[in-house]
């Protein structure tokens, strides 16, 4: 769960990223996994009314009551940007941090499909697939590798299998950094959930955010490319 601990935006410019720009009467749903609080006010000290869970949809009445935004710590230092909104729910009414949502639905049928199901919605259909080699040199050694790049309407999806590891590699374009870090969390807590863990901030290296894993994934890390997409990596092991 969020700390809610709230400082002034400019005092952190190097983690600023791109943010989702919601509308009055879009339809959003809860991606943080953890639920997104709900006050009275939109002021993080007023009355909490309640939690609203992971998956809920809410409609925006009120976007950006206050127009300079602000950052919430999340866990060890990672903090993430975003807006007070106005939503209302099937039974409340109240203020939201809005980057624990996005107008992606986050609801799951079936858990064994969470993974495929929440990067298809992210990614849209895919329009291409192509095989590049090449030649990567470790050590002293050559080896030939394989990238198996899928290209969707939203982005790209590079696997690279080597050695027994597997590297990850999603770009999203037209999506915002919030929403990639919650898809993160999404898919990857789950796959941790059976070693008792989910992905950690570790720390921050120019535009690129390194999280630990678990077992057989060892790092993750999201990166804000110089054309405003968002690269999530992951780099597995079995």
């Amino acid at each position: 769960m969020y700390s809610r601990f709230i400082i002034p935006l400019i005092l952190f410019m190097p983690l600023l990223a791109i943010s989702q720009i919601y509308n009055a009467g879009d339809t959003i749903y809860v991606w943080n996994i953890d639920g997104s609080p709900i006050y009275s006010e939109p002021n993080s000290n007023s009355g909490q009314i309640s939690t609203l869970k992971h998956g809920t949809k809410a409609v925006v009445i009120e976007q950006k009551l206050k127009s300079q935004p602000f950052m919430i710590e999340v866990k060890n230092g990672f903090f993430i940007k975003g807006y007070w909104v106005k939503v209302s729910t099937n039974s409340t009414l109240g203020y939201v941090f809005d980057s624990d949502f996005s107008t992606i639905n986050s609801n799951i049928k079936n858990e064994n499909d969470r993974w495929s199901t929440l990067l298809q919605r992210f990614f849209g259909k895919r329009t291409d697939f192509k095989k590049i080699h090449r030649i990567a040199k470790y050590g002293d050694s050559d080896y030939e590798i394989t990238d198996q790049v899928s290209t969707y309407e939203n982005g790209t999806y590079t696997y690279t299998p080597f050695d027994g590891c597997f590297d990850h590699t999603y770009k999203f374009n037209n999506r915002s950094f919030n929403e990639v870090y919650h898809l993160m969390m999404n898919i990857y807590s789950v796959s941790m959930s059976l070693y008792g863990g989910r992905p950690i901030y570790q720390n921050t290296k120019e535009q690129t955010f390194i999280f630990s894993g678990t077992e057989a994934t060892g790092e993750i890390h999201i990166k804000i490319l110089k054309d405003g997409s968002i690269e999530l990596f992951s780099y597995d092991c079995t």
